[in-house]
């Protein structure tokens, strides 16, 4: 971004991240990455969304990932072992496998079943299935630089003060989730 913004009249030295929704969330993250030194803004704008917004942080993802590989025919490890996939633990045999059936199936097909892994609050929200989660640490064959953009829960790193040290205003936008509602049964 500072590279370039120049090319259409910006200034590298003055670049604010702006996120709406889901954006906003998207940015607050960024200002809490290990990275965060490295961001390219002096500042941020979160617009009607946090990272602590209870829809924001999947705190299942692999037992999410199970759900929807099953409504499409996966024939995973008992629900036992899916719900002993915690997050500190390196991914196993079983979930690179689980990755790459997922991988295999057309795009459709994945949009088709993202009801069948939605809570019962999310009826009419299946966009919300897939949000962002806290990311295991690097396995031991990867090295350099950790690339992770969410290392722990957003309220802790808030508390500990692990967040970029730039102004950041917040806000909400009038009438905020009215597309969500009024979706609900048609989409």
């Amino acid at each position: 971004m500072r590279n370039h913004i120049s090319s259409f009249g910006g200034d590298p030295s003055r670049v604010t991240l702006w996120g709406e929704s889901a954006g906003a969330v998207a940015v607050h993250l960024l200002t809490m990455s290990p990275s965060r030194h490295k961001l390219p803004a002096r500042s941020a704008i979160v617009s009607s969304g946090v990272a602590l917004a209870g829809w924001a942080l999947e705190r299942e993802p692999r037992r999410r990932a199970a759900a929807l590989a099953a409504a499409l025919g996966w024939h995973t490890a008992p629900e036992a072992d899916v719900k002993s996939c915690g997050q500190d633990r390196p991914e196993s045999t079983e979930d690179e496998a689980l990755l790459q059936f997922l991988l295999r199936q057309p795009a459709h097909q994945l949009v088709r079943h993202m009801k069948d892994v939605v809570a019962d609050d999310l009826t009419g929200a299946e966009h919300l299935a897939w949000v962002p989660c806290i990311e295991p640490p690097l396995l031991p064959d990867h090295s350099g630089e950790d690339t992770r953009i969410l290392t722990a829960d957003p309220a802790r790193l808030l508390e500990s003060g692990a967040v970029a040290k730039i102004p950041i205003m917040m806000g909400v936008d009038s009438h905020e989730g009215m597309v969500t509602r009024n979706c609900t049964g048609l989409c």
